[in-house]
């Protein structure tokens, strides 16, 4: 069995890796393999979790020397044959058959104290390293992770997230605090017996005592046959407060706590970062404090000497309102925790009576040859799961008109437009320095994008649709911060091919528009209207809460029997398995050479000339630079820059990493060279049952005697 290796030898003790950065990433895993085998590194590094298939419990018992954690002990619940390698400082590495149950678990690290999880993303130092040593089992035969040990690790995880939610001795204000504070300030008025009410056009109601004949009105001086009153806010910051009668006159509160208390229930600090938050509706802005003292230098406060300007105060005031950091929790946010998640904008709606059909209708036509209803299930899991990041992403491949840009409007007035971040410029918005779509929200939808961008951008790309970790953000002229990434993520586009869906790829699931409602203007016109009105924007909403996610996994239960992925993954093979796709479907069904053969009649040295065919199910061979001749031929490849020995590594690596059988595709040394021996019928099987090609193999036409 071959592993994704990495060498290592930099770091205090020789155990961080020695190779260039991006060793985690697939495009990288041939070459640090090479340098493994070629350099024999002192140490080297064995990948963990989805590149290795393996997961590894990592025992620091050096650090609870009275846990009495010994081989003996390991073996007994990690199962006899568990491949267990002794580490350096005296602990110990058990592997472990990967599933898909472990991806949860993430990197976790401390458990109990002395349990480390290393997943995918991680790596171990391997077994034969110096200081290490192998004392149990075969790291070729993994085996599957006990029951019991399974149980009582994901309880421990799951038990230390809960218990971590950091206490702050900053609380955030409650709206019944608020409340109260603005009551106070009522009552500082001479208001009394204050009931707040309803809000409604920015003017928060209340009633209070001060009705009737005798009681004196605390805002302008007078009596009043109601006791209805509100109060507003200006745009300067300062409480305006009235009765409803035309004849009363606004009380002006504008002293520091009054402006401080309104000022701060849409701005506050953010400590790590030293930006500043500013609620703007739905909308979460970012500022330095230049940015806050230039948007709010008009508000103002008054004491006994006079107005002053509140901001300058403000940032100087040690009990000002802020937040140890800021991130995006749709549950359970740590109360230190600035959160700028806003709830689904159809959550909160109240309207009932409407329909989803008119909305899955199209949902289903954009997604033609999706029977398991993948996409609509997508869709439920963002909204029923919203803690949790999905790692696959949805492509929309068809002609202008299909519908496809309906369907993003759609999502975003279910969603609000506050959680859905639509681009048709990916290069800036998602791929620049300063791109910032995937944050703050739960669904990024790249539309007009093609093949080049994509290619180019890939492993940024395959990171941000996959990477549960977070990102950082580098806005312009604010300064970086990080944030959970937890956003799905749409292509769209005209062109067939728009992603690098390769043969291990587990990220894209990729549909071809059915063309049913193609440019019919008085459809989509119907559309916009359903979708407009809000009773049914709560239907389509409920209706996806309302599917039952049961045993849904996004990445085993991604549809890879569409037409559409077949032919996508087809184009991303690699280039030399659309060589060998090429030679084995197309190539071999020709002549591959002639021979003389004697006539044999009395008196004649005459031969004739036939054909050379070889049967379907023969073992065919060819030299090795006639080969590496017949790839440059077919790949354009430059003769003076790709030669045999070129070739001849290519041709190992991806024998190797694409396991293909040796009854396939097989090098045999010869006393006349190298030969590579194909067997057509057996390579045309294996194409098939890969996905390889969507062709039949061309035969051997009959020729004449």
């Amino acid at each position: 069995m071959v592993f994704n290796l990495i060498p290592l030898g930099s770091g205090n003790k020789g155990k961080a890796p020695s190779c260039k950065t991006g060793w985690n990433e697939p495009a990288n895993f041939d070459i640090n393999n090479q340098i493994v085998k070629a350099t024999k590194p002192p140490m080297y590094g064995v990948l963990t979790g989805t590149h290795n298939n393996n997961i590894v419990i990592d025992y620091d018992i050096y650090n609870v020397p009275n846990k009495n954690i010994d081989l003996a002990s390991l073996k007994k619940y990690h199962g006899s044959g568990a491949y267990i390698v002794q580490t350096q400082s005296g602990g110990f590495h058990v592997y472990h058959k990967y599933h898909e149950k472990f991806e949860d678990w993430g990197g976790a690290t401390g458990i109990e104290g002395y349990i480390d999880i290393r997943n995918t993303g991680n790596y171990v130092v391997g077994g034969k390293s110096p200081g290490y040593k192998e004392v149990s089992g075969n790291i070729g035969m993994l085996t599957e992770m006990p029951t019991e040990i399974f149980g009582f690790i994901d309880g421990c995880i799951k038990a230390k997230r809960k218990a971590k939610k950091k206490t702050s001795t900053k609380k955030t204000k409650t709206v019944k605090e608020m409340d109260e504070e603005v009551e106070k300030f009522l009552e500082g008025i001479d208001f009394s017996g204050i009931c707040l009410d309803t809000c409604y056009d920015n003017k928060q109601n209340f009633d209070c005592d001060q009705k009737g004949e005798g009681t004196i009105c605390p805002c302008c001086g007078g009596t009043h046959t109601n006791n209805n009153f509100f109060y507003t806010v200006s745009s300067k910051g300062v409480m305006l407060v009235k009765n409803y009668s035309e004849a009363c006159k606004y009380k002006v509160l504008s002293d520091y706590d009054v402006v401080k208390h309104f000022f701060e229930r849409m701005v506050c600090r953010i400590d790590d970062t030293l930006n500043y938050v500013v609620k703007d509706g739905e909308y979460n802005n970012l500022y330095t404090q230049s940015g806050i003292l230039e948007r709010f230098s008009h508000i103002k406060y008054e004491d006994a000497k006079g107005e002053h300007k509140f901001v300058k105060v403000w940032l100087d005031d040690e009990d000002k309102h802020s937040y140890r950091t800021m991130d995006f929790y749709p549950e359970d946010c740590p109360p230190d925790v600035f959160n700028t998640w806003v709830p689904f904008a159809a959550s909160t709606l109240k309207e009932e009576g409407g329909s989803p059909e008119m909305f899955f209708e199209l949902l289903t036509e954009l997604t033609a040859g999706d029977p398991n209803d993948y996409a609509k299930k997508y869709l439920a899991f963002l909204v029923q799961k919203p803690n949790t990041k999905p790692t696959t992403c949805l492509v929309f491949t068809g002609a202008e008109g299909t519908g496809k840009g309906r369907m993003f409007y759609a999502v975003k007035k279910v969603f609000g437009r506050h959680l859905v971040t639509e681009t048709s410029n990916p290069v800036q918005d998602v791929f620049g320095p300063n791109a910032e779509a995937y944050s703050q929200t739960k669904l990024v939808i790249m539309n007009e994008s093609n093949a080049t961008m994509n290619f180019g951008n890939g492993d940024r790309l395959k990171a941000l649709i996959s990477d549960e970790d977070g990102l950082k953000v580098n806005i312009k002229y604010i300064r970086p911060y990080g944030i959970r990434n937890l956003a799905g993520s749409w292509i769209a586009g005209n062109s067939k091919t728009l992603v690098n869906s390769g043969v291990s790829d587990r990220r894209f699931i990729i549909y071809e528009t059915g063309e049913k409602f193609m440019q019919n203007e008085e459809y989509f016109g119907r559309f916009t209207e359903y979708i407009d009105d809000p009773r049914n924007q709560k239907a389509v909403y409920d209706a996806l809460m309302a599917i039952d996610l049961t045993d849904f996994n996004l990445v085993r239960d991604r549809p890879t029997d569409t037409e559409a992925y077949k032919e996508a993954k087809e184009k991303c093979l690699p280039r030399l398995i659309k060589f060998l796709e090429h030679d084995i479907m197309v190539d071999m069904a020709y002549p591959v050479g002639t021979k003389f053969v004697e006539l044999n009649e009395p008196g004649s040295n005459a031969y004739r000339c036939e054909v050379d065919l070889k049967a379907f199910d023969e073992d065919v061979g060819i030299k090795a630079t006639e080969y590496c001749e017949k790839f440059i031929e077919w790949s354009g490849e430059d003769p003076k820059k790709y030669n045999a020995v070129k070739f001849g590594i290519a041709m190992k690596n991806i024998i190797k990493d694409h396991k293909i059988p040796q009854d396939v595709i097989w090098k045999k040394e010869t006393k006349k060279g190298v030969v590579y021996l194909r067997n057509r019928a057996k390579a045309v099987d294996w194409l098939k049952k890969k996905n390889f090609t969507s062709r039949e193999p061309l035969m051997y036409k009959e020729l004449p005697e």
